[in-house]
């Protein structure tokens, strides 16, 4: 069944692509990239940058938390 916004495929589809994107965008180094004809204003970069720094705090979340399991395991070995 086809409907005005697609099929469902499609639109899952496009879900995925935009998490792809936001995941390259937020794996990547931050870089504002703004034109200087379209400077938003101070709140939206604010809004960005802080969005940026939630992610990458919480990818270093993920990784200590693997670490720390990590050494708990070697830990109950011995």
């Amino acid at each position: 069944m086809k409907s005005q916004t697609g099929t469902l495929a499609d639109r899952g589809n496009i879900m995925a692509t935009n998490e792809e994107r936001w995941n390259n965008t937020m794996n990547a180094e931050f870089n504002p990239n703004y034109s200087p004809n379209a400077y938003p204003d101070s709140d939206m970069r604010i809004a960005n940058a802080t969005e940026y720094a939630a992610f990458q705090l919480y990818k270093i979340r993920e990784a200590i938390e693997g670490i720390n399991s990590t050494l708990k395991a070697i830990a109950s070995k011995t």
